[in-house]
């Protein structure tokens, strides 16, 4: 990952504190996105159910890891 955002940043004039903004307001949207819980509740339509399970997953781990995560796109 590191040197594929160190590329990119090179490549697209990114510096490192936009890069890392960026990666948090990613997780940060990770744990506002409750598409999926209103598609169920709201519209009582289940075709997101199974998506449910790795979606939360993956913002439980990135909120455990995050400073890692940041540090591989910004490092």
């Amino acid at each position: 990952m590191r040197p594929y955002a160190r590329a990119y940043r090179l490549a697209a004039g990114v510096t490192r504190p936009e890069l890392a903004a960026a990666v948090h307001r990613v997780w940060w949207e990770r744990l506002n996105d409750f598409w999926m819980l209103c598609w169920r509740y709201q519209e009582r339509d289940r075709r997101s159910d199974p998506l449910f399970p790795a979606s939360s997953a993956l913002a439980v781990w990135w909120t455990r890891e995050y400073e890692a995560v940041s540090e591989a796109f910004t490092g």
